[in-house]
């Protein structure tokens, strides 16, 4: 029972709980929301990927240039339908990124504020504590 081992202990055992209580709980939601923001940024990066690798075909439509059907390999009707896939894939990879940004959930992230700040009262609070306790020993001697 370390709270009857040293004076004030038993206030600070409930703090101390809480702290480990806060703490896990910024660290699930704040892995939760990383998760989300990461399949975002992932839909955003795909898109820039698809787009620039569309561009570069009709690039090479637009040009009448060859070179880069000729190293895929493809015939021209293929290579059209390529470029027009990574096109549309883009857009819709784009547009899922987008929906993600606006759908995410805004009330768990002010939540999560909200506790992160609870929990920096708290370990002050803590800190605070101590800190008077070790004054009042140090004084008593």
């Amino acid at each position: 029972m370390s709270h009857l081992s040293h004076p004030g202990g038993a206030q600070t055992d409930p703090i101390d709980h809480r702290v480990r209580d806060l703490r896990a709980h910024v660290r699930d939601v704040g892995d939760e929301l990383d998760a989300y923001k990461a399949k975002t940024a992932a839909a955003m990066g795909g898109a820039v990927f698809c787009l620039l690798l569309s561009l570069g075909g009709l690039y090479d439509i637009v040009t009448g240039n060859a070179s880069i059907r000729t190293a895929v390999g493809v015939s021209r009707e293929t290579f059209y339908g390529l470029v027009a896939a990574l096109g549309i894939l883009s857009i819709t990879l784009f547009l899922i990124g987008l929906v993600r940004e606006r759908r995410r959930d805004l009330q768990r992230e002010s939540r999560l504020a909200e506790v992160e700040q609870e929990l920096c009262d708290l370990q002050e609070e803590r800190r605070s504590a101590t800190h008077d306790r070790e004054d009042g020993t140090l004084q008593q001697t």
